[in-house]
């Protein structure tokens, strides 16, 4: 998915699974323990996890849903070192790639999943 570093990861794959047809189910009473440190073991800019937001919108959502996510997010500072990192990374071929093989639109999963993940 070209996502750098940190964030988003599980929310793009999620997203795509379910797009293109699969069954992943949330299971509200799982517990997940989670190891947290009071630093990364590596740096983590800010720009990367928007620029992370932004392809997962531009891969999966449609023109203007993915208008709705740039408005939301473009006034952090990193924003435009994130747009630039996102088209310098080709995401149109996997765009395209993800549109062709998708069994769902993004419309499907707003209506049927989002709201009942706090998207």
């Amino acid at each position: 998915s070209d996502l750098i570093r940190w964030g988003m990861t599980d929310v793009e794959f999620s997203i795509r699974l379910w797009l293109l047809g699969y069954e992943l189910l949330v299971v509200p009473n799982i517990e997940v323990e989670h190891l947290f440190r009071s630093k990364h073991p590596y740096p983590v800019e800010w720009s990367a996890v928007l620029h992370n937001k932004l392809r997962t919108a531009a891969l999966h959502f449609n023109r203007d849903r993915f208008a709705r996510v740039v408005d939301s997010l473009k006034t952090y500072a990193q924003f435009a070192d994130a747009a630039a990192e996102l088209f310098t990374r080709c995401f149109e071929q996997r765009r395209i790639s993800l549109y062709t093989r998708r069994v769902r639109d993004d419309d499907w999963f707003f209506s049927n999943v989002a709201q009942n993940i706090g998207f």
